[in-house]
Protein backbone atom coordinates (compact mmCIF):
# COMPACT_ATOMS: atom_id res chain seq x y z
CA UNK A 1 0.00 0.00 0.00
CA UNK A 2 2.53 2.32 1.13
CA UNK A 3 4.52 1.54 -2.63
CA UNK A 4 1.42 2.69 -3.90
CA UNK A 5 0.87 5.53 -2.26
CA UNK A 6 4.66 6.65 -3.36
CA UNK A 7 4.23 5.73 -6.81
CA UNK A 8 0.83 8.11 -6.83
CA UNK A 9 2.93 10.85 -5.11
CA UNK A 10 5.55 10.64 -7.95
CA UNK A 11 2.95 10.26 -10.66
CA UNK A 12 2.01 13.69 -8.59
CA UNK A 13 4.84 15.48 -8.62
CA UNK A 14 5.72 14.81 -12.48
CA UNK A 15 2.88 15.92 -13.97
CA UNK A 16 3.08 19.29 -11.47
CA UNK A 17 6.17 20.22 -12.79
CA UNK A 18 5.10 18.67 -16.42
CA UNK A 19 1.93 21.07 -16.49
CA UNK A 20 4.51 24.26 -16.23
CA UNK A 21 7.04 23.60 -18.87
CA UNK A 22 4.07 22.55 -21.09
CA UNK A 23 1.90 25.47 -20.82
CA UNK A 24 4.78 27.92 -20.97
CA UNK A 25 6.60 26.88 -24.36
CA UNK A 26 3.61 24.71 -25.95
CA UNK A 27 2.08 27.40 -27.83
CA UNK A 28 5.60 28.90 -29.18
CA UNK A 29 5.53 27.73 -33.03
CA UNK A 30 2.05 28.67 -33.10
CA UNK A 31 3.17 32.24 -32.38
CA UNK A 32 2.70 33.60 -36.03
CA UNK A 33 -0.65 31.79 -36.36
CA UNK A 34 -1.84 33.18 -32.95
CA UNK A 35 -0.87 36.66 -33.86
CA UNK A 36 -2.76 36.36 -37.44
CA UNK A 37 -6.09 35.01 -35.57
CA UNK A 38 -5.90 38.02 -33.28
CA UNK A 39 -4.77 40.51 -35.85
CA UNK A 40 -2.00 41.44 -33.61
CA UNK A 41 1.74 42.07 -33.96
CA UNK A 42 4.00 38.35 -33.30
CA UNK A 43 6.15 40.51 -30.84
CA UNK A 44 2.44 41.39 -29.11
CA UNK A 45 1.93 38.05 -28.67
CA UNK A 46 4.96 37.53 -27.02
CA UNK A 47 3.79 39.52 -24.23
CA UNK A 48 2.18 36.78 -23.21
CA UNK A 49 5.19 34.67 -21.94
CA UNK A 50 5.77 37.88 -20.72
CA UNK A 51 2.93 37.70 -18.35
CA UNK A 52 3.57 33.97 -17.33
CA UNK A 53 7.18 34.17 -16.28
CA UNK A 54 6.47 37.28 -14.19
CA UNK A 55 3.24 35.73 -12.49
CA UNK A 56 4.88 32.26 -12.19
CA UNK A 57 8.07 34.05 -10.63
CA UNK A 58 5.72 36.31 -7.71
CA UNK A 59 3.69 33.21 -7.13
CA UNK A 60 6.15 31.49 -5.46
CA UNK A 61 6.80 33.77 -3.13
CA UNK A 62 2.91 33.63 -2.07
CA UNK A 63 2.37 30.16 -2.25
CA UNK A 64 5.84 29.36 -0.16
CA UNK A 65 3.94 31.38 2.96
CA UNK A 66 -0.01 30.33 2.10
CA UNK A 67 1.13 26.59 2.27
CA UNK A 68 2.77 26.69 6.11
CA UNK A 69 -0.11 28.48 7.01
CA UNK A 70 -3.60 25.98 5.53
CA UNK A 71 -1.04 22.74 3.88
CA UNK A 72 0.16 22.28 0.89
CA UNK A 73 -3.14 19.79 -0.03
CA UNK A 74 -5.56 22.10 0.00
CA UNK A 75 -3.29 25.10 -1.70
CA UNK A 76 -2.09 22.58 -4.78
CA UNK A 77 -5.81 21.98 -4.97
CA UNK A 78 -6.86 25.17 -5.78
CA UNK A 79 -3.79 26.36 -7.66
CA UNK A 80 -4.63 24.00 -9.82
CA UNK A 81 -8.26 24.32 -10.37
CA UNK A 82 -7.33 27.59 -11.14
CA UNK A 83 -5.00 26.49 -13.85
CA UNK A 84 -7.82 24.85 -15.49
CA UNK A 85 -10.19 27.47 -15.54
CA UNK A 86 -7.76 29.85 -17.11
CA UNK A 87 -6.99 27.24 -19.40
CA UNK A 88 -10.43 27.37 -20.85
CA UNK A 89 -10.10 31.23 -20.59
CA UNK A 90 -6.91 31.14 -22.95
CA UNK A 91 -8.92 28.70 -25.11
CA UNK A 92 -11.98 30.44 -26.20
CA UNK A 93 -10.59 33.93 -25.99
CA UNK A 94 -10.75 36.41 -29.33
CA UNK A 95 -8.82 39.00 -27.17
CA UNK A 96 -4.82 39.33 -27.20
CA UNK A 97 -5.29 41.02 -23.72
CA UNK A 98 -7.92 38.30 -22.61
CA UNK A 99 -4.83 35.77 -23.31
CA UNK A 100 -2.50 37.39 -21.29
CA UNK A 101 -4.63 37.95 -18.32
CA UNK A 102 -5.50 34.00 -18.81
CA UNK A 103 -1.35 32.96 -19.30
CA UNK A 104 -0.48 35.09 -16.09
CA UNK A 105 -3.12 33.52 -14.30
CA UNK A 106 -2.45 30.05 -15.39
CA UNK A 107 1.60 30.18 -14.25
CA UNK A 108 -0.01 30.11 -10.14
CA UNK A 109 0.03 26.33 -10.77
CA UNK A 110 2.89 25.61 -12.35
CA UNK A 111 4.72 27.32 -9.26
CA UNK A 112 2.84 24.94 -7.01
CA UNK A 113 5.58 22.12 -8.18
CA UNK A 114 8.01 23.85 -5.64
CA UNK A 115 6.07 23.16 -2.40
CA UNK A 116 7.15 19.68 -2.61
CA UNK A 117 11.17 20.12 -3.19
CA UNK A 118 11.21 22.92 -0.06
CA UNK A 119 10.69 22.02 3.03
CA UNK A 120 7.57 24.02 4.82
CA UNK A 121 9.60 24.33 8.29
CA UNK A 122 12.99 24.78 9.30
CA UNK A 123 13.26 23.72 13.17
CA UNK A 124 15.65 26.43 14.90
CA UNK A 125 17.88 25.82 18.33
CA UNK A 126 17.97 28.63 20.59
CA UNK A 127 21.42 29.68 19.56
CA UNK A 128 19.90 30.58 16.25
CA UNK A 129 21.69 27.42 14.29
CA UNK A 130 19.68 25.74 11.88
CA UNK A 131 18.91 21.85 12.60
CA UNK A 132 17.81 19.30 9.82
CA UNK A 133 14.93 21.15 7.72
CA UNK A 134 11.58 19.05 8.83
CA UNK A 135 8.78 18.32 5.84
CA UNK A 136 5.41 19.06 6.86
Amino acid sequence: MKKQRNVNLLLMLVLLVAVGQMAQTIYIPAIADMAKDLSVREGAVQSVMAAYLLTYGVSQLVYGPLSDRVGRRPVILVGMSIFMVATVIAITTHSLTVLIAASALRAWAPALAGLWRVPCRVICTRAHSFVTPTVC
